[in-house]
């Protein structure tokens, strides 16, 4: 029979956008590729790969003797899966027609001379189909599954044709029959899908199809199949098969859905539940014809990464010795390395210590390292973030003493990564290495691979690779540490606040850590119970509870600081779709595809729904969509030109590879929060230790977006009872003057703020006494009483408080409000307003405000004044 060219529409991984395209949603590129798609007559005895002729050849088989036959060897608990489905090419036929109407784009003529061949075989014109029929008919099935099984992509994808959700194919790619037929795996492929857990999904996506033709049910699963098959050597190996499913048609011959009808919030409800789907869709009563696309997607590597972070993730990664095996075995699988061995060493206040993994004693698992010159030779890793890699420890001249240490007689070659932490995740002062040893570097080949994880942040530890093969690193091992060296590092970072929180048990048991006001009753307690010991059986913990004592409440806060951060949000997301959508139309300059037309108008879709306002599961939805339809065709893009590979490295460069999304307004955003709030600390951490020399008392502060503090001082409070209302006056009046003190420390932080960030300032006054007792579970001091509750719920709500009448918000830049309920606390701080009117510290108007009720709390007032800039002179500048 003689061969026509064939117009292949689609060249890169063509069955995933091809939906869009069948369903005439997209136009195809402009310029089209021949090629000659020639197949034998016999399905069993066809040549793989390149003919003669240079083209790209396909097996047809009999599906249904392979069903047969793989069903006799499957285990007994595989399900025996034969749905009531048939093979029929006509919706593909349409698509031709289509093509040859110009309603699709494509070769014309290549459309019609395929047509003219249809025409002339009843076979394919005529409905379902037999394994006999495709058989005689082998030439042209394939020719006609050209624009499915993309010829010049043949090789490299694992792509099958099978008869609507049945177990077997009756053409695939190269690709598949090198991998699967070839190997003699493809029957444990579809023995895996028997299998209850994998055949159920199959099931779900051939009901879900069924609701989706004849209900107009839409569901975004994603019809993939997850298979595990053992290789040749022995090694696991992870596939997903995922679906395809625009060549599949559902019919209802006798209206059967019609006359029981389908309620389709019920199915929303339900359309996972199988036993739900099999009582409302009886699929004997249906017609369901076509075919369906599966592509295998080996998805090993990344299994092993997805693995390895999960394990990473365990509380007690590096330390649990089950728990480190399975990261060595993650590692080895990942890196492709059998003989690898890991190694931690982790940085703490200037320290390093090696990590071993210890079940029993956690105080065994950190081992300081005692060697200067090998502490040395770490600190210098850490200051320069480069990765070192020593291909043969025994080359190593005999005068490098760091690199002695670690030479056993099973290494031979190795590799270190430090292991980095963003600046900001934890208490140590940015920019300041942890490890900041001074030292001379270990020799070895620095790669000098250029690593975002490395910019900037706080040296954490090191990785440490090693194996009794020479050379075992190189390049491609650098390579594939990228993204999980954070992991490492956090893994690192859990290890040492596990560390943390048993030395802290520790001191909290023999040397308990309590506020230096109120030291001394607990001491009390203490001795107390010391007393009770051997006198009665059981000994009772005395209750500490301070009564009558005088709540003291403030707050600086970031002015609409969650309007700011989703701003933040929503402006990296648009600078990194804007970053796609050019990536997208450099890649369509150089080749152009109808699947980058069809990305790009999802980019766009995207931009246009964030553009005027960020809504709830916008940004987690956006950073899924681009990692896994966008980003993974990078590699393909990439081999596009140079320009393209450009700006996909600009691109690369801006995102964050942890988050996996542009990480530069918000961080912005989080660095002035962060400057903020330690300033803000630290001035009222200084300012209270001078208060509390002259009237001890109790003081907590919390960091969020923002800080508050709260003081409790009373009689009960001073072991000497010297507690009275003028030491009471002098913390309201310190309070005061401090809250002017924190308006004007912000105010000049305001222009070295990466972000501008306004801060709102609020005192909290309550006149009457209230008790706090300890609550030893929460280790912390709670207010007693149901009538004290309200001053709880007011402090949480007090910073949302409106004006009366107008709605205006109380809190303002540059203004301090003080909240009261009773007449005389107004007349009291109206007291000292006026003082700090006379220095300076404030203006001389004071507004007198009514505040709308809050849930639970009314009738609250508020004084507001505007805090001024002290100058030189004792001159003031109103704010």
């Amino acid at each position: 029979m003689p061969m026509s060219p064939l117009c292949v529409a689609l060249v890169a991984r063509p069955w995933r956008r091809l939906s869009g395209l069948l369903q005439g949603k997209r136009r195809g590129p402009a310029e089209t590729i021949l090629m000659h798609v020639p197949l034998c007559t016999t399905p069993d005895a066809l040549p793989l790969g390149p003919s003669s002729e240079g083209s790209v050849c396909f097996r047809l088989r009999s599906w249904s003797d392979q069903v047969s036959s793989s069903a006799q060897r499957h285990s007994t608990e595989a399900l025996d899966w034969r749905p009531p489905t048939h093979l029929c090419f006509r919706p593909l036929i349409r698509v031709w027609e289509e093509m040859a109407a110009g309603k699709r784009s494509g070769s014309r003529q290549s459309a019609r001379d395929m047509l003219s061949r249809v025409a002339q075989s009843e076979l394919l014109t005529r409905g379902t189909l037999s394994s006999d029929a495709v058989a005689s008919q082998c030439d042209l099935v394939a020719d006609l599954l050209s624009i499915v099984i993309a010829p010049a992509l043949s090789d490299r994808l694992l792509i099958g044709v099978s008869p609507p959700f049945q177990l077997g194919t009756v053409s695939v790619s190269t690709g598949w029959q090198r991998a699967f037929v070839d190997s003699g795996l493809e029957e444990a492929l579809w023995d895996r899908v028997r299998e209850p857990a994998t055949c159920g999904l199959l099931e779900l996506s051939l009901y879900l199809t069924v609701a989706s033709q004849l209900c107009g049910f839409s569901s975004s699963w994603m019809r993939r199949i997850p298979v595990v098959l053992e290789g040749c050597s022995g090694e696991s190996r992870h596939f997903e098969l995922r679906l395809s499913c625009d060549f599949v048609e559902v019919k209802d011959p006798e209206a059967t859905l019609s006359r029981h009808g389908v309620d389709l919030l019920e199915l929303r409800r339900h359309w996972s539940d199988l036993d739900y789907l099999r009582a409302r869709f009886p699929l004997d009563a249906l017609e369901i014809t076509g075919f369906t696309v599966v592509e295998a997607v080996e998805v090993s590597h990344q299994h092993a990464r997805n693995r390895l972070r999960q394990t990473l993730s365990l509380h007690g990664a590096l330390l649990d010795p089950s728990l480190t095996a399975l990261v060595e075995s993650h590692m080895r699988d990942l890196l492709q390395i059998p003989d690898l061995a890991v190694g931690v060493v982790g940085a703490e206040r200037q320290r390093f210590y090696l990590f071993h993994a210890e079940s029993d004693n956690l105080g065994h698992a950190f081992e300081p390292l005692v060697s200067d010159e090998l502490s040395a030779g770490l600190a210098e890793l850490a200051r320069t973030g480069e990765f070192l890699c020593v291909e043969d420890l025994r080359e190593c001249p005999p005068g490098e003493p760091a690199l002695a240490l670690l030479r056993t007689e099973k290494s031979r070659s190795m590799l270190w990564a430090p292991l980095f932490v963003a600046e900001g995740e934890d208490q140590e002062q940015p920019g300041r290495p942890c490890c900041a040893v001074p030292g001379t570097p270990a020799t070895g080949e620095s790669l000098g691979f250029d690593d975002p994880e490395s910019q900037g942040g706080r040296c954490v530890g090191v990785l440490q690779l090693s194996s009794p093969t020479p050379r075992a690193f190189d390049a491609r091992t650098v390579f594939a540490l990228r993204g999980l060296r954070v992991h490492f590092a956090q893994a690192v970072q859990r290890a040492f606040e596990r560390l943390e929180e048993r030395v802290q048990a520790v001191i909290k048991h023999q040397y308990t850590s309590i506020h230096e006001a109120v030291e001394w009753r607990f001491r009390e307690a203490a001795m107390a119970c010391l007393c009770q010991r051997g006198r009665t059986a059981r000994v009772v913990p005395e209750e500490i509870v301070f009564p009558d004592v005088f709540p003291l409440y403030g707050i600086s806060d970031v002015r609409e600081s969650s309007t700011l951060r989703r701003r933040a949000i929503q402006a990296d997301l648009l600078t990194q779709l804007r970053m796609l959508v050019e990536i997208m139309d450099l890649g369509g300059a150089a080749s152009p595809m109808t699947c980058l037309e069809y990305l790009r108008s999802l980019l766009y879709e995207r931009i246009a729904r964030i553009e005027p306002e960020l809504s709830a599961g916008d940004e987690i939805g956006i950073v899924e969509f681009v990692r896994g339809d966008v980003e993974s065709l990078f590699g393909t893009l990439e081999e596009m030109g140079e320009e393209v590979a450009r700006a996909i490295r600009r691109y690369r460069a801006v995102v964050d590879s942890s988050l996996g999304m542009v990480y530069a307004r918000r961080r912005e955003f989080d660095e002035s929060v962060r400057m903020l709030n330690e300033a803000i600390a630290h001035y009222l951490t200084d300012r209270q230790a001078l208060a509390q020399a002259v009237t001890p008392h109790y003081f907590e502060l919390h960091k969020t977006d923002g800080v508050d503090h709260t003081m409790y001082a009373g009689r009960s409070m001073q072991k000497d009872g010297g507690f009275d209302s003028f030491a009471l006056n002098n913390l309201r009046l310190w309070q005061l003057v401090t809250m002017c003190g924190v308006a004007r420390l912000t105010r000049e932080l305001l222009d070295r703020l990466p972000s501008p960030l306004q801060t709102t300032h609020l005192v909290l006054v309550q006149h009457l006494p209230l008790s706090i007792r300890f609550h030893p579970e929460e280790k912390q001091f709670c207010v007693a009483g149901a009538y004290n509750i309200r001053y709880e719920i007011l402090k949480k709500r007090i910073d949302k408080a409106s004006i009366l009448a107008t709605g205006e918000r109380l809190t303002q830049p540059g203004k301090l409000a003080v909240v009261y309920s009773q007449p005389r606390e107004a007349q009291e701080y109206r007291s000292y307003l006026s003082w700090l009117a006379d220095r300076g510290e404030v203006s001389d108007f004071v507004e007198d405000l009514e505040l709308e009720e809050l849930p639970g709390v009314q009738g609250l007032r508020a004084l507001r004044v505007d805090v001024c800039d002290l100058t030189q002179g004792g001159e003031t500048q109103k704010s």
